[in-house]
Formats: structure tokens, sequence, C-alpha cells
């Protein structure tokens, strides 16, 4: 970033793919061919096009994750979040980890794989990541499977579209007791924790969490503008909010400037539950455009539809907005299978058919809402 031509001080990228070639693809299409999970992941390891987590299962009965991609060796105490002098070759990458290093698991002892972008750090000895997102929906996986022993189609495809927050479970006891004797805070004190279209509990609970990060790296910091830059114009705070949460969620803090928490969540819920709540689903409205005329012809567009769920639901919903441009952040192939049965439960929001004057064009966005999945014999 910068003019290289010119005397300064520049920032500079290395990319660990840049040696990347043939074996990746390779790789990649042998993973697509095998047969059995260890020999599935033996191919996953040669994939060096970024990081990813594979969640692989066989006829046979096991089941395995195997996250793909390189690793540069960092410089002994530097987490990789801030740059470092490129000049001084102390800081230079001392080659990449090989991919046995890389986070694994072959038939755990739990009986099932569930990840989340999660921290996996703990399956090497080495850090692979520096921030991986929160836990939230990888413990409500995890809850809802170890809750029986007899999962079917139906019990995974209500998985796919669970919108309890384990995120909003952390925050709920604090604020709970603070809550005013109003019908906003009534409201906000009976909510089911389910980001549901119709919930307005939901709504209320992020109009609080919103002011609570306004006022505590807002005005306790970074200044209020800059902070409401960041939630409405990043996605920092919607991929990295844990982050934000671990301060948020502590008794006392250097952010805090020296008032009680209590006193700032009183601030955020006064400013957060005082106007009359709409419902959840139309704070997250969405419209699916076509690709190629979508801001030309309107009528080749479908919606709006409500966004369900939250940055951390397992029905995963966002908005974000990065570069003036806004995104909707969420599950859009969904993909069921039992490895009994030779078929694959799929749900698709559009149709068969890219044409927009085709009946087929937008057939499937309304089943894909609902949950009514396709099926597909092999």
């Amino acid at each position: 970033m910068g003019e290289p031509d010119e005397d300064g001080y520049y920032l500079c990228l290395a990319w660990s793919m840049r040696d990347a070639g043939a074996a990746t693809v390779d790789g990649f299409i042998s993973a697509s061919l095998s047969r059995t999970v260890a020999e599935a992941m033996e191919h996953f390891d040669r994939l060096d096009f970024g990081a990813q987590n594979w969640v692989i299962a066989d006829s046979q009965g096991n089941i395995g994750h195997a996250m793909s991609g390189v690793c540069p060796k960092q410089p002994q105490g530097w987490s990789g979040l801030l740059p470092i002098p490129g000049w001084d070759n102390a800081y230079d990458w001392k080659g990449c980890y090989g991919p046995e290093r890389n986070p694994r698991q072959y038939n755990p002892s739990e009986g099932f794989i569930g990840t989340a972008n999660q921290d996996v750090n703990y399956l090497t000895d080495a850090c692979m990541q520096t921030l991986p997102m929160a836990s939230d929906r990888s413990s409500r996986i995890a809850e809802l499977l170890e809750a029986r022993d007899d999962h079917d189609i139906d019990s995974m495809r209500n998985m796919q579209y669970d919108v309890y927050a384990k995120h909003a479970e952390q925050f709920m006891p604090i604020i709970r007791p603070l809550l005013p004797d109003t019908e906003n805070g009534n409201l906000l004190k009976e909510w089911d924790l389910l980001y549901a279209p119709d919930s307005l509990g939901a709504a209320l609970f992020e109009s609080v969490y919103q002011e609570l990060v306004l006022i505590v790296f807002g005005e306790g910091g970074m200044g209020r503008e800059v902070a409401d830059f960041l939630q409405k114009e990043t996605s920092l705070l919607n991929a990295y909010y844990s982050q934000f949460d671990q301060v948020l969620l502590r008794k006392e803090s250097l952010w805090f400037e020296g008032k009680s928490r209590d006193v700032l969540y009183r601030m955020a819920i006064s400013r957060g539950i005082g106007a009359a709540p709409m419902p959840y689903g139309k704070t997250r409205m969405v419209t699916l455009k076509n690709i190629v005329y979508g801001d030309f012809n309107p009528d080749f567009n479908y919606g709006p539809i409500k966004l369900r769920g939250c940055r951390g639901t397992l029905c995963h919903g966002q908005l974000v907005r990065r570069g003036g441009k806004s995104f909707a952040i969420g599950p859009s192939c969904r993909m069921i299978t039992d490895f009994a049965e030779d078929k694959v439960y799929t749900g698709l929001p559009g149709g068969p058919s890219e044409r927009p004057s085709s009946p087929w064009y937008t057939s499937g966005v309304q089943e894909w809402l609902d949950g009514n999945y396709h099926v597909i014999e092999l």
C-alpha cells in the first residue's frame, strides 16, 4: 500500500498461497473422488489455497475434520495482528508448517464434529488462528447434537434453521435485572432468545447491544462516531464480536473509565429500549438481486425477504456494509445427507432456470425460506 518508487514507509502483505499450484488442484479433485474419510484427509492436506474446515464422513461410519491451507511460522512474540518492520530480517518468515500440524480430527470421542469458524488451535501445538470467530454457534451445535442420540433428517433440518442465540444467553443475566418495569422492558425481560423474524425481544436486545458497544468502545475510547462507523460500515464487529464481548462481559475494565458495569448497561438500556420496537425481521430485509441486471431492472429481483438469525445463531444472518456496498451474510446452499441412504436433501434460494421470464427462476426461494428441501436420488 503506497508508492514503492518513493521513499517512505509502506504496508506490504505476504501471502502463504504465493507458491500454490497444480498440487492444490489435483488434491481437491482427488479428495472429491475419495471413498473413505482417511483417504480424503490425505488429499485435503495438499490444498494450499486457503484455510478451510473440511468435515468428512463415509458409509463405514467414520467422520473426520481437516483444515487445509499453509500457515507461516511467525516470529517469536508476534501475533500477526500488527505490522512489523519488514527491513529487519528477524521478522522474516521461517518457512511454513507442514500439513501434519494443521488442526484435524478423526473419529473423535464425542462422536460428532461441528465447525463454525471457532477456535480449533487446541487440536494442534502451533498457532494456526490468530482471530477465531466466536464459539457461540459451535457451542449450539454441540448442545443440540448431545441432546439426543436419534438424530435424523428432520432434526438436522431444525438445526440448520435454529435461531437460538448463545451470544445473548451470556448478556441477558446481566441485562434482565436492570430492565425497567415498562412495556419494552418486560418484552425484553421475557424474550426467549430466539432471533425469529417476528420477535420484538430480538430487536430490543440488538438495540441495547449496539448502544453498549457505542458507549464502551465509542464514548469510552475511540469516539462514538468511529465506533458507529465500525458497526455500520465494516464487518469488524460482525465477524469478531466475541473479542469485544470479552470486555463487555467483564465486571471491570479500563474501557469502563471508572464506571461500574451496571451503570454502563443501564445507560445502554435507557437508550436502547426507548422507541417502539419493530419485529426483528423488518430490520433485516434483503432483496435477492439478479447478478447482472439487478440494479437496472427490479423486475429481475426477488424480495424483499426477511433474513433469519444473527451473527451468533446457527442460522447465520447478518447485514453488512463494506466500501459503501451492502451485503447479506447467511447460508445460501443447505445440504443434509444420511449415509444409510443414497439421497441428498438440498435447499437453494433460487430456481433451476436463469431466465427471469421462466416460472422456475425463483421457484425454490419460498421453499428455501420455509425449510422444505428437495430430495436428490444418487
